[in-house]
């Protein structure tokens, strides 16, 4: 079977990304990059920004991590090192140019850098936030390892309001506080769901994780390394005791103000699910308990990724945190995963099905929406086939392989291989599945890798336009829209890692979160 060329297509993309939505602003340009192209001009669109008036164009590095990786990846497949320093230039340019005097950089959620002026704009006062972005810290430290550690610190910093009662949130803080003993300040034990004023998002607490892990793989930060595992700790006490099913948040929104309606969802007003579903659902509707499509995608498909990185990574308290997240997975295909459709079911963590129900008044969760099951795709299939592999765990297994037949791959057999029966013919074009065959191809050898080969053909057949990879199988974070399609899309470097596996150079791949 002859395959696409995957090379060339990922280079293909990259190419027109830097010549069309790279710096046309200035000469000498800088070397950041637009968020967006525009299709009919082919250029990166101009927006009106949440605030102001004037015509912005944003470039947010923070959701341009696939980019990156994929321009160092492609460097070290072919040997052309002009992507790879390009890559390692956006960095530099930010870190000598962007950064905030507390080591944060200008980017995130509520914050980008406008190509047109240089100056950054954003919303919420431009606060930082990093939700699920997974930073490319090999790079970043490659860049400038002075300030990439500043950085981790200053992440942690901004985001933990109160260490000694571990109150986190989604948005920084500026708090003044030195970042020479971050690691040493004190600590009591918390209860779970504790009232606070910051959002205990676990999309903000991935990629805390992730940043603590990568300080001390660079570093050797035993500090990080304690608290990174103490923050998965946190989140791990508030499981439901009788369901052991996860929780997408350890603390709930305080409540310091009041008002009769419910269309206004801002988190002052107390825990939003409480005020939204309570009546309904009782005493288990918190924020922290209710798991849909968004929840479970951080607590079931990238949380149990950056657990197999504190593994990989050899660390001592990695292997307490795969038993919890084997516990966590165990329990959700129980209580969620419907082998026959291959969907998963919307929940509190008590275990109440919500499939199909209707918030009898508006809110946070929306106004009428029904509650519905959705598909359980190679996000989660990537998760169980790394933590079953890593435990050696058959009924984890016996999901993964569920899974993968759910999405039309085939029977990928016993956990030594055997008995595998792979469609080599499946239309699947998920980008997490590929990197799940990859797992296995790595572990087991066989024929996974064709089938890797396979859906990144999928791919390029079904995603890629104009030579750009499109496709953005998450929001990604942004919180502003342009007329255009986001630069980042994850497939380039999900290609490039099959052709990677192809030449038998794996240990190539950079560490990403898929």
């Amino acid at each position: 079977m002859s395959h696409a060329d995957y090379l060339s297509a990922a280079r293909r993309h990259v190419d027109q990304v830097l010549k069309n939505a790279g710096d046309q602003y200035r000469t000498p340009p800088t070397p950041l990059v637009a968020d967006f192209i525009n299709w009919e001009t082919g250029r990166p669109p101009q927006m009106k920004p949440v605030y102001g008036d004037r015509m912005v164009v944003s470039s947010d590095l923070a959701h341009q991590q696939n980019l990156l990786r994929a321009m160092v990846l492609l460097s070290a497949l072919t040997g052309d090192f002009t992507y790879r320093d390009r890559a390692r230039a956006m960095y530099d340019y930010h870190f000598k140019n962007l950064v905030l005097p507390t080591g944060l950089l200008r980017w995130g959620g509520h914050r980008y850098i406008d190509l047109l002026t240089l100056e950054d704009n954003g919303e919420k006062n431009k606060v930082h936030e990093l939700k699920n972005d997974f930073p490319y810290y090999d790079l970043m430290f490659d860049a400038d390892a002075g300030a990439a550690e500043k950085f981790v610190k200053a992440f942690w910093n901004g985001h933990i309001y109160s260490w000694e009662n571990f109150e986190m949130g989604r948005h920084s803080q500026e708090n003044g506080k030195s970042l020479e003993d971050i690691w040493e300040r004190p600590f009591r034990e918390i209860e779970p769901f504790e009232p606070r004023i910051g959002l205990s998002f676990l999309n903000t607490g991935n990629d805390l994780m992730f940043s603590a892990i990568n300080l001390y793989n660079h570093t050797g930060d035993e500090g990080a390394l304690k608290w990174g595992a103490k923050l998965f700790d946190i989140y791990a006490m508030c499981r439901n005791p009788d369901t052991k099913l996860g929780v997408y948040q350890f603390s709930q929104a305080k409540k310091r103000m009041e008002t009769d309606d419910f269309t206004i969802t801002t988190s002052p007003y107390g825990d939003r699910a409480k005020r939204q579903l309570g009546p309904e659902l009782g005493q288990h509707a918190l924020e922290a308990n209710v798991i849909l499509e968004q929840q479970a995608n951080s607590i079931y498909g990238l949380n149990p990724q950056v657990v197999a990185y504190y593994v990989q990574s050899g660390v001592k308290p990695a292997a307490h945190m795969l038993e919890v997240v084997g516990e966590n997975l165990r329990a959700y295909a129980k209580y969620a995963y419907i082998p026959q459709t291959n969907k998963l079911r919307p929940m509190l963590a008590d275990g109440q099905d919500l499939s199909g129900f209707v918030p009898k008044r508006p809110g946070y969760y929306g106004d009428g929406s029904r509650f519905v099951q959705f598909d359980a795709n190679g996000r989660f299939l990537l998760a169980y086939v790394k933590t079953a592999l890593l435990l050696g765990d058959q009924e984890l297994w016996q999901t993964a392989r569920q899974m993968a037949g759910g999405l039309g791959l085939g029977d990928i057999g016993a956990m030594d291989g055997s008995g595998a029966a792979l469609n080599l013919s499946a239309a699947c074009a998920d980008g997490a599945a590929a990197m799940a065959m990859l797992a296995l191809h790595e572990k087991l050898g066989g024929a996974y890798l064709a089938l890797a080969q396979r859906i990144a053909d999928n791919i390029i057949a079904d995603y890629t336009k104009e030579g750009y990879f499109t496709h953005m199988p998450v929001a990604a974070g942004y919180r502003h829209r342009a007329d255009g399609f986001p630069v980042d899309s994850q497939d380039p470097l999900i290609v490039l890692a099959v052709q990677a596996a192809v030449q038998g150079r794996m240990d190539l791949i950079p560490r990403a979160i898929y």
